[in-house]
């Protein structure tokens, strides 16, 4: 029991001293490197990057930290109070550019066939055309397919992701049955 109370006693007055010692000139705390203050009252331990607080500080206790999970968790920044968060999944239509570590989350990218929706902040299926539009610009990383109708001598006969076909002309021994149209090409019939 005198053993406890002397140990007891002996960080009590490591505490103190500590504390004391961290006292500036003018009474206001000074923390050092990698420490901050709680409420101006104590200089708490700073978990560093890929570090998470398990028990964050108090007026009694410093900071316990435990490293993050590579690949399950991460900390960007020193806190003595934040925890390691979940690394983030890839959403539909993306995949992963870079994987999750201990100091970064998951960065994702748009799958080929898909572009980012600035205005729904998510990865999109590019768009095909309609029977009777081609594509003008095709879809890229940040804009979807541009469709515009088919000129004048060319056509559509089905959602794509291509342009405009050019219209079939028919030869010297065939008669036109049906001109081309904008969702249609001619038909040609032969003698």
């Amino acid at each position: 029991m005198v053993d406890f109370k002397r140990r007891y006693r002996n960080s009590l007055n490591e505490w103190f001293y500590s504390w004391f010692q961290t006292l500036s000139t003018d009474g206001v705390l000074e923390c050092g490197l990698n420490q901050q203050t709680l409420n101006g009252q104590r200089c708490c331990s700073l978990c560093p990057p890929g570090e998470g607080a398990t028990e964050a500080c108090t007026l009694v206790n410093d900071t316990l930290c435990k490293p993050c999970h590579h690949g399950r968790s991460y900390s960007t920044s020193s806190s003595h109070a934040e925890s390691c968060q979940d690394c983030s999944s890839c959403p539909v239509f993306s995949r992963v550019l870079t994987p999750c570590n201990l100091t970064h989350d998951t960065v994702c990218e748009c799958e080929t066939g898909s572009f980012f929706d600035a205005l729904v902040k998510k990865c999109r299926a590019c768009d095909a055309c309609h029977v009777g539009y081609g594509v003008k610009r095709p879809c890229a990383r940040l804009q979807n397919t541009v469709c515009g109708k088919c000129p004048d001598g060319t056509y559509s006969d089905r959602r794509s992701s291509s342009g405009c076909l050019r219209c079939s002309t028919c030869g010297p021994s065939e008669v036109t049955l049906q001109p081309c149209t904008a969702v249609q090409n001619t038909i040609c019939v032969g003698w």
